[in-house]
Parts: C-alpha cells; structure tokens; sequence
C-alpha cells in the first residue's frame, strides 16, 4: 500500500526497540496487577520471581531473546502467584514473537488479554496477539484481534496501519470490502479505505470512491504519501500518480531466456510510452514463484500494495490462468506475452494472452478457401497432436457453415516421413483442396514436397503459421504454393514488425530471433490502452485497431484479440490478402 508502513515478521527488531521503553514506563505506573494464581507465595519465592523478572527485561532489551525467554517462562511455571506473573506472561508472550514462535505466542497474548479488561499496555499486546496471528496464517484471527483497538495511540499506529496492510494484501476482496464499511471508522484501518476507494474508482463508482476517501481524509495523522492519494481519488485526478505496471517474470530457471526476451521487448515499449511524458510508467518486477498459490498472492500484491494498473506475465499457462482470474477479483489488467491456454481469453475483457492457441487460424483459412476460393470439397491432414485437433475442428467447423464440406480427415504422428498412401487416400476421396493442420515447417515442407512430386495440381495447399517461416520459403521456393493464415505478418499494412525489428537491432545489437520479443512489445503497449470494455457499465467511443510487432489487435467487448491475416504464396513468398 503506497506510503504505509508494514508490519510483518520482518521488522521484529524495529518492534522491540520501539516498544520496550513505552512498555517499562507504562509497568512503572500500572500500579497492582492480576496475578495467574491466588496461592500463596514466600517471601523469598516473590524476590526470586523479581529477580527473574529485572533479569529478562535486561535480556530482551539486550535482544538475548531465548535466554529472556527462560526469565519469563521460570517466573509463568513457578511463580505464577508472584506480582510479576502477569508481566511476565505479556513478555513470555513478547520472546516468543521475537523469536519466531508466533502460535505459542498468541497463547502467551491471549492468556494475557483474558486476565482483565483493564491491563497496562493492553493495546500494545493486542497489536502483537494479531501480528502473531498474522504470521500463523491466521489473518481472519488477525484481523478479529486488531478491531478490538478503535482509536490506536500515537506510538502503535505505525504498527497497526503496517498490520492492515498486510492484511490488505493477504484477504480476499470481499472481506477488505467487508472492513472497508465497517463502524466507527478507525485510522489504522485506512489502507482497507483506500483499497476499497481504489477499486471503486477503477469501476467507475466514483460517488462511492468519494466516501471511502473521505474517510481516510477524516484522519490527519495519516502519512502525507496516503493522504496525497486519497485527494487524488477524491478529486478524480488519481491519473495524475505515477503509473505503475507490474512485470511477473521468470529470473531463472528453463524460461529465464524466455523472460529476457520478453523484458527486452517490453524496454522498447517502455521508451516509446514514456517519450514526452511528465509522468512516465514505472516498472514494477517480482520474480514468478513456481506454484499457483503465490502467484496470485503476488497478483494481490502488485494490484493493492504496489498499486499496479496492469501486470505483464505469467509466461506459462499453468500460473497465467489463475493470475488471470486474481488479476480479474482485482481489477486490474493482465496480458501474459506467451501462455497459450485459450482459456485465458474467457476469464474476463481485461485479460489476454498475446499467444493464445485458439482455432482461429483453422477457422479463419477454412472460411476464407470455401467463400474466396470457390473450393467445396476439402481434405484434412492434421498433426496428431493438440495443435493439430484444434486446427483441423476449426477448419472443419468452419467450412461446414460455409457451405462447403469435409470429404476425408487423417491425421498422422510427428515422425512419418512418406505420405504416398495418405494422399493417395486424398485424391480418391474426390478433394479440390487439402489443409494441413501442423504447427511444423518441417513437416509442412514434407507434405507439400510430396504433393508436388506426384503432380497433385487440383489440390489447393492450404496451411498454417508453420509456413511463415523464412526458412521455409528458402527451402520451399521451388513447390511450395497455396494459401496459409496466421497472426503474424511481415506486411507492413498490418504489423509495425520492422519498424520494432530496426528498433531492437539499434538497442541490443542483434535482430531478433523469434517474435517472444516482440510479444513483450505488444503486451506492454496493450497493456496502457483503454479497455474496449470499461468496468462499471460505461461506454466509450469503439476503439481503433493497435498495429503492434508480432499481430494487429482489434478491440471487442470481450477484450483484445489477434486478427488472422490470410496471406497467399506469390513467387516464393507471402503476399497478405486479407485481413
């Protein structure tokens, strides 16, 4: 959370130097105290348990917390009827945190809390008892503990505002909400005012994200940093913040080139976006953690305490899809440059994958040979691999509503090299045009070779973005023809590929040698449009096409998606002819 300070586990230190003195002037004054038994007690037993008791305050302040700990635990176990019994167990408690033993100590805090409602630095353990909470992964239990403090002294509010906004990164969004409205309002309670005020200004409930900061206005004491933002929601100018986009990338590992590739793409956009602004775009990067779990946590992160208005990543589907639906709850967009999951383009408008492996090429080539062509008859040889089924379905389906129909599908494995039967069983089905559903040039290459060979000259060729390859006209020039689709295109009409190829070559030395570059580029830029599908039900005039490096993105209110250009073999290269 912009401006606010964080509690946590981390700054245990920082916590016990600042509290101590608080706490030893609060004992000082606190006059007689509840003990932890009502037996009776010796003289020489209460000197033994006071010793103890100067022994391990001197110990904690020296930070020898576990030799501390013994003081306390000795005075707790032995003389519990001592009138330090009390203290001792708030500072049995207080060692224990210290030390990382965060569920023994909220049996230490929460002994000590039950013990009477009138307690010397009572709001100084219940702080702790919910910081200790926090840090056992109860944050519903943290949460329930710090509500019972509503007006958080001077001293402690630093600690409870740190707490809150942990607990904003941590809780799912209806309960920040949840905290958001609740009654009176608190000032530690302000990064859920501010969150809260965030999202609805982000959907468009302005009247809403008015009161909300209002409320955070309502309490001076709170950080300039904080305050600044709240004005900036409340008088609608929060555009004037600096933007923040947040980059979720891997930093090592089997996709670390891939996530270099990506970040170097997005650097090119980056110095395009920021050109002649006064408020340029911040990146925020954090490295993917290898299970789903926390990568959405650092979706939260990014979206509340980072105050992020769109994240660039995951690189794998397996962690983009459940970011996408985190990044969704929250409100912000997500594009992830490489994951191919279709599903991504169904979790909401405002996330995208820049790679989807959808149908849309089978579909668009399909419809395009049976309307542009003439052709009526068509034949399938697919992959037998995933991408392969969902091209030819595609292609089928899509010939099918046009009119047109599938006389015969095979489909064969990777390895095969000789398709002399297999075409064989083509030509005698009848085919005027033969589809070739694989994402290989190689094995592209092969087919098309062969039907050359046998002078299979009534049968139009049509392919995939296997054959946007250069190596593949170099090694085709002299057979390869027909029609192809594919995202990509080199035609300057419809991509600004080498306007970003030249750019890339004068920043790092070298062309790019695959479009993952490129992605990164188109993500970024996509990334800062304006959503075709605004939250909160406004409307927006239609929104031009975005020409990028690796594909021309149309807008929809479904969110961005790839045009599919047709391209045609003229003279041993690719000729765009619709799109």
């Amino acid at each position: 959370m912009t401006g606010l300070p964080r509690s946590g586990i981390a700054p245990r230190h920082l916590f016990a130097a600042a509290c101590l003195g608080l706490v030893v002037a609060s004992c000082a004054s606190a006059g007689r105290l509840p003990t932890l038994a009502t037996g009776p007690i010796s003289r020489a037993e209460a000197l033994a348990a006071e010793e103890a008791y100067e022994r391990g305050l001197g110990r904690f302040q020296a930070g020898n917390y576990s030799a501390a700990l013994e003081d306390f635990e000795t005075i707790v176990e032995r003389y519990p009827s001592s009138e330090s019994s009390a203290l001792a167990l708030y500072w049995q408690g207080r060692s224990l945190y210290q030390l990382g033993g965060d569920s023994l100590a909220v049996s230490a805090f929460e002994r000590y809390l039950a013990l009477a409602r009138e307690l010397p630095n009572r709001e100084h353990a219940t702080l702790l008892l919910a910081n200790s909470r926090f840090g056992t992964g109860d944050f519903d239990g943290a949460l329930d503990a710090a509500l019972e403090v509503r007006d958080a002294s001077d001293a402690l509010l630093p600690g409870f505002l740190g707490l809150a906004g942990d607990l904003v990164d941590k809780l799912p969004r209806e309960q920040v909400l949840r905290g958001a409205q609740l009654d009176p309002p608190r000032e530690w309670m302000a990064p859920f005012y501010l969150q809260a005020a965030r999202w609805s200004s982000t959907e468009g409930n302005r009247r809403q994200a008015q009161q909300l900061a209002d409320k955070v206005l309502g309490f001076p004491g709170l950080p300039s940093e904080v305050r600044a933002e709240a004005t900036a929601i409340r008088t609608g100018t929060a555009a004037s913040l600096t933007p923040r986009i947040g980059v979720l990338m891997p930093g090592e590992g089997r996709f670390s080139e891939v996530g270099e590739a990506i970040r170097r793409g997005v650097a090119l956009a980056l110095d395009e976006l920021n050109r002649g602004r006064s408020n340029p775009y911040e990146l925020v990067t954090r490295m993917t953690i290898t299970d789903a779990d926390s990568t959405v946590a650092m979706v939260r992160a990014l979206a509340r305490g980072d105050g992020v208005q769109a994240i660039l990543g995951p690189v794998t589907s397996e962690f983009a899809l459940p970011a996408g639906e985190a990044a969704r709850e929250e409100g912000v967009t997500l594009i992830s440059p490489t994951a191919t999951d279709a599903r991504m383009l169904d979790i909401g408008p405002n996330v995208l994958t820049v790679n989807a492996l959808d149908g849309a090429i089978g579909h668009t080539i399909g419809t395009y040979a049976a309307t542009n062509l003439g052709r009526r008859r068509f034949a399938i040889l697919a992959a037998d691999n995933a991408y392969g089924r969902i091209q030819a379905d595609a292609f089928a389906q899509a010939v099918q509503a046009a009119g047109a129909s599938v006389v015969i599908r095979q489909t064969y494995a990777s390895a095969t090299t000789e398709f002399t039967e297999l075409l064989g069983e083509i030509v005698r089905s009848g085919a005027d045009a033969l589809f070739l559903a694989t994402k290989s040039p190689t094995e592209a290459l092969r087919i098309l070779n062969q039907v050359a060979f046998f002078e299979l000259g009534g049968l139009m060729p049509l392919g995939t973005d296997a054959w946007n390859d250069e190596s593949f006209y170099r090694q085709g020039r002299g057979f390869v023809r027909g029609y192809f689709a594919d995202t990509f295109s080199r035609d300057p009409g419809v991509t600004r590929w080498q306007a970003f190829a030249d750019a890339y070559a004068a920043r790092y030395g070298e062309e790019p040698s695959n479009l993952i570059p490129a992605w990164g580029y188109d993500a970024a830029h996509l990334a800062v449009r304006p959503s075709a599908s605004p939250p909160g039900g406004a409307t927006i005039p239609a929104l031009q096409p975005y020409r990028g490096a690796s594909a021309l993105f149309r807008f929809t209110p479904q969110g961005a998606r790839r045009a599919v250009v047709v391209h045609q073999i003229q003279g041993g290269e690719a000729v765009a002819v619709e799109w």
